[in-house]
């Protein structure tokens, strides 16, 4: 069962607590350019088609920033995929995915051990909404294989549930490495939406927090269960799936994939950090 967004949000001011930041996506007010370039704080190469460079994937959107940009001056992009962002032999997806540069022989590393927060905001861009039928992951963490997922979050019907979805299909999911969702919450328009998910990678544990526009974070979890042996990296940006595939793992070569669309997010305040003893920026 999906846990819904019961909680009551608090109304204060962010930046509660500070901590040490492991990776740091927050952009400080680059061009389109610098995504295909060692200036971006993103890996160039992944995840995207070959042919097609980032500086045609990534556009600035007139919004405001996220809340965790404000104090560093960083600058809200927004990703697109449509028809042709098809990545390796994922012949039926429509994928585009930033992954932190790690930039360091020992960053990434870093980052998936202890216990770490993946943290990002993400606002639907004005006069666009995702076509539901469709299932979407926006924000995930996943091994290197990509065959474990840690966590994913969801938009969409979702193939793995099948016809009988628990919750909205207008609605976020966050999944858990079982594939089960443990906390929903409405898509919104014209906010933005902040999220955080803790993992544990010695405890196996997984808990998430949400905000919205310039709100604390707050727990919408507890602390659960989550077995994240497997490590991995944290992706953010957009992965359509087929409609009509029979099983989660065959939507990669079947099923059916409209054409002539774009779809898009924007996101901000995207960054990873360490969380040794119960530390999370609010």
């Amino acid at each position: 069962m999906v846990r819904s967004n019961e909680v009551t949000l608090g109304q204060s001011q962010p930046y509660d607590r500070v901590c040490k930041v492991a990776l740091d996506g927050r952009l400080a007010y680059r061009t389109a350019a610098d995504f295909d370039t060692r200036k971006s704080p993103f890996l160039r190469d992944y995840a995207k088609p070959d042919d097609i460079k980032w500086s045609e994937i990534i556009n600035f959107p007139a919004v405001p920033p996220a809340v965790f940009d404000r104090k560093v001056g960083g600058q809200p992009f927004q990703v697109n995929i449509n028809d042709k962002s098809l990545y390796q032999q994922q012949l039926a997806v429509r994928r585009a995915g930033l992954v932190i540069d790690p930039k360091g022989p020992f960053a990434d590393y870093e980052a998936q051990n202890g216990v770490k927060t993946f943290h990002w905001s993400v606002r639907q861009p004005a006069g666009q909404t995702l076509n539901f039928d469709h299932e979407y992951m926006n924000v995930f963490h996943v091994n290197k294989n990509e065959d474990v997922f840690n966590f994913r979050v969801l938009a969409g019907k979702t193939i793995a549930w099948g016809e009988a979805q628990p919750v909205p299909v207008t609605n976020w999911k966050v999944v858990n490495v079982k594939n089960e969702g443990i906390w929903s919450t409405p898509i919104l328009y014209e906010a933005w939406q902040n999220f955080a998910v803790t993992l544990d990678f010695q405890k196996n544990t997984i808990q998430v927090f949400y905000s919205k526009d310039k709100d604390s974070l707050q727990p919408v979890t507890g602390v659960l269960p989550n077995d994240n042996s497997q490590k991995g990296r944290f992706h953010v940006g957009l992965l359509k799936k087929p409609s009509g595939a029979k099983s989660d793992m065959a939507f990669v070569k079947g099923a059916f994939q409209e054409s002539a669309f774009v779809d898009s997010q924007i996101y901000g305040g995207v960054f990873v950090e360490d969380s040794k003893n119960g530390c999370v920026t609010r």
